[in-house]
């Protein structure tokens, strides 16, 4: 279990949840993640790559697991697994094809995760196996820590595009929107509390008496409530805000990984544009229902974490907005509490550390784990970058003065960000 989570500050990079149903995870690797071009990997040494980050993990190569799969139903039965990461090169334009063949071979929805490998140009293949088996284990970490038992809501949606009398039977056309679920055992909201209603960006939501209504028609899945909600009340499709911190606490130590594999940062990035972030490139990505979901907090804890960190939205506005908004938060905080930061220039809108964390450090070794539930992800971060930025002489705001108030900013008008 994920025990007390707190602030990541300058010792190390965050830790590396530990998983405690590691041993119903079994991973499936598609035989054509090998590389076929020049410095050619073979699936097997991505597999075996997974195997050494996390010691006693199934894991299978699984022939033609994107196109045909007619091996899967026989390997599943034989490994009997609750949950399934399923790595594959094309999970962009068939992740859904891939999830309803999980489907029907009974694994439940909740229990299933897909890591994208595709690569992108055509980078070296040590250096693609390590990135894959990276994102394999951020996987992992991610379906580990569903809730099997959780009801889930779904609505139709269209994978790529609206949609037309020409591709409604297209295979893969149809995608599944997840709706959030409120868990009625875990929330507050009979003693007044209405942070998830306060948090959707959509108007999705709204408390009633002692209980959350949510309108499958007005969700949008992006999953703005999950860290907004102080108690862990709210999931999607399983998933709970600690699956996502267990995510990006192995993403964050992958960072340190000497190695081929050796990245610039760690993504935040919306899964309807994962693609913009293969294998090989500098960034792991963190992917999201949409950049909504990440508050303020989440980039600030990765950059107080000595870790670069980029942020990369879709095509929706709502996402594209909400990322330039991260950004525009990083920027101003820049120029008074962390002046050492630097842009990140390249694809991606980022920033870097004045003093990036690359210590060639053993990631499995534990460091302080990263926090992405509000209001403590955005307070802590903040509390220790102005703790850095003022002189240690005991005025409020001062290193010696920690139950001070931060210095008001630049940045205040940005701070809705944090608890929505």
């Amino acid at each position: 279990m994920m025990t007390g989570l707190s602030h990541a500050g300058p010792a190390g990079p965050p830790a590396v949840p530990r998983m405690p149903v590691t041993d119903q995870v079994v991973v499936l690797i598609c035989s054509d993640a090998a590389d076929t071009g020049p410095g050619r990997i073979a699936a097997a040494e991505i597999a075996a790559g997974v195997r050494a980050r996390v010691p006693g993990l199934r894991v299978a190569v699984v022939p033609d697991l994107c196109s045909g799969a007619a091996a899967l139903p026989a390997a599943l039965r034989a490994l009997g697994p609750r949950r399934v990461v399923a790595g594959c090169r094309h999970t962009a334009t068939r992740r859904e094809e891939i999830i309803g063949k999980l489907l029907r071979a009974g694994i439940r929805r909740p229990g299933i995760g897909i890591a994208d490998l595709m690569p992108g140009g055509r980078p070296d293949g040590l250096r693609v196996a390590a990135q894959s088996a990276a994102r394999i284990h951020a996987a992992v970490a991610r379906v580990g820590h569903t809730d099997l038992d959780m009801p889930t809501g779904e609505q139709p949606a269209v994978a790529g595009g609206p949609l037309s009398r020409r591709n409604l039977f297209h295979p893969g056309t149809i995608a599944r929107r997840p709706v959030a679920h409120w868990a009625a055992g875990r929330c507050l909201a009979g003693k007044g509390c209405q942070v998830c209603a306060s948090a959707c960006p959509h108007g999705a939501m709204r408390v009633t008496g002692s209980g959350v209504a949510v309108d499958p028609e007005t969700c949008t899945g992006c999953g703005a409530c999950l860290p907004a909600c102080r108690v862990g009340a709210m999931s999607l499709s399983g998933l709970s805000i600690r699956a996502f911190e267990a995510a990006a606490g192995v993403l964050a130590a992958e960072t340190q990984r000497p190695g081929p594999g050796q990245v610039h940062g760690v993504a935040i990035v919306c899964e309807r544009a994962a693609a913009q972030v293969p294998v090989g490139a500098d960034w792991l990505p963190l992917e999201v229902p949409s950049l909504e979901m990440a508050s303020a907090g989440w980039p600030l804890q990765l950059l107080s974490a000595g870790i670069a960190v980029a942020i990369v939205g879709c095509d929706d506005d709502a996402c594209a907005d909400h990322g330039r908004e991260l950004d525009s938060l990083c920027a101003a905080l820049a120029g008074e509490a962390a002046p050492g930061w630097q842009r990140v220039t390249g694809q991606f809108t980022g920033w870097e550390p004045a003093n990036p964390c690359r210590t060639g450090r053993d990631p499995a070794v534990p460091a302080a784990p990263l926090q992405l539930r509000e209001p403590a992800a955005t307070a802590g971060a903040l509390s220790a970058l102005f703790s850095r930025a003022q002189p240690a002489t005991g005025t409020p705001g001062s290193a010696d003065a920690p139950t001070s108030p931060p210095p008001r900013t630049t940045a205040g008008r940005h701070m809705r960000l944090t608890t929505r």
